[in-house]
């Protein structure tokens, strides 16, 4: 991958010590990567999310805490009629509307699209596509308009 100079515009090889402008590539100024805290993941709409952190930090938690809940309104003969949704898990499913917008819209922009990108999800037939794209494709590599990627 080849590196721009900051100074004159010029691509160098990305092992490039100088540039022909005599800058110095090496001492440059690295970006730092930002963390995510649990704060910024859940309720922050700016920023990147990774596919690994989607899963392991959001998604697979929430499924599980929606069952365990599941199983508690199970237990207590609190579900509806339908069987799928309860006082306690219908409650969870309330609460965490707001942080799931959140994750999706971070996820959207470490593929480097927009928020609104979600809205593609109310429509009956293209709704697998959000689905399958910000759940199993990664993001960008490297820095794109939303900022650089995130770790955990």
């Amino acid at each position: 991958m080849a590196l721009e100079c900051p100074r004159c515009g010029l691509l160098n090889p990305a092992d490039a010590r100088r540039c022909d402008c005599d800058y110095d590539m090496v001492a440059r100024p690295t970006p730092t990567v930002p963390k995510v805290t649990p704060r910024a993941l859940l309720f922050s709409l700016e920023g990147r999310v990774s596919l690994s952190t989607y899963w392991l930090r959001f998604s697979l938690p929430y499924v599980a805490i929606y069952l365990l809940l599941l199983l508690c309104d199970s237990a207590l003969e609190k579900l509806a009629s339908g069987g799928a949704v309860g006082l306690l898990s219908g409650t969870f499913i309330f609460i965490s509307f707001y942080p799931c917008i959140a994750v999706g819209v971070k996820r959207c922009h470490d593929r480097d699209r927009s928020g609104w990108f979600l809205l593609v999800g109310l429509v009956p037939i293209l709704h697998l596509w959000p689905a399958i794209e910000l759940g199993f494709f990664p993001g960008t590599p490297g820095p794109n308009r939303y900022g650089l990627p995130s770790y955990w």
